[in-house]
C-alpha cells in the first residue's frame, strides 16, 4: 500500500486527482488526534483501526489517501468541508471508500469497518 496523508478537503481532492487513474484508489477518513490525550478522539475510528490494519496485507500496490477530518468540535460542525464537498459527502467517521476510474464503488462507514470480511473486500 502506498499511503498519502492529507488534512484538508482541498488536499484530498488534489491527491485524488493525482492518483485516480492508477487503478483502485482507497480513501480513509478518520477523526484527528486529540492533542490533550494523544489519541484519536473518535471511538469508532479506534475500534476500526485493527481491522483496517489487517486488511493492508491484501492491499497490494493500491494507493490509500488517509484524511483527518479535524478534532471533535471541528468535525461536528455541520459546515465541515468533508461533510459538504461533492467528492466526499461524509456523514460519519470512520469512512472507507474505494474508487475505480474516479468513481465511488464501495463505501463503508462506522461499525461496518469492524467487520473484517467487508474491509477485506474494499482492499482486495
Amino acid at each position: 500500500m502506498r499511503e498519502v496523508f492529507v488534512s484538508s478537503v482541498e488536499d484530498f481532492v488534489a491527491k485524488f486527482e493525482e492518483h485516480k487513474r492508477e487503478g483502485p484508489l482507497l480513501a480513509l477518513f478518520v477523526g484527528s488526534v486529540d492533542p490533550s490525550t494523544g489519541e484519536n478522539w473518535c471511538g469508532d475510528c479506534r475500534n476500526a483501526h485493527p481491522f483496517i490494519h489487517n486488511a493492508y496485507a491484501s492491499g497490494g500496490e493500491k494507493t490509500i489517501i488517509i484524511s483527518e477530518v479535524g478534532v471533535r468540535d471541528v468535525w461536528k460542525n455541520p459546515e465541515n468541508s468533508f461533510r459538504k464537498h461533492q467528492k466526499t459527502r461524509l456523514r460519519c467517521v470512520p469512512t472507507l471508500i474505494r474508487y475505480q476510474n474516479g468513481n465511488e464503488v464501495i463505501r463503508l462507514e462506522e461499525g461496518q469497518l469492524t467487520r473484517q470480511e467487508m474491509v477485506d473486500e474494499v482492499f482486495s
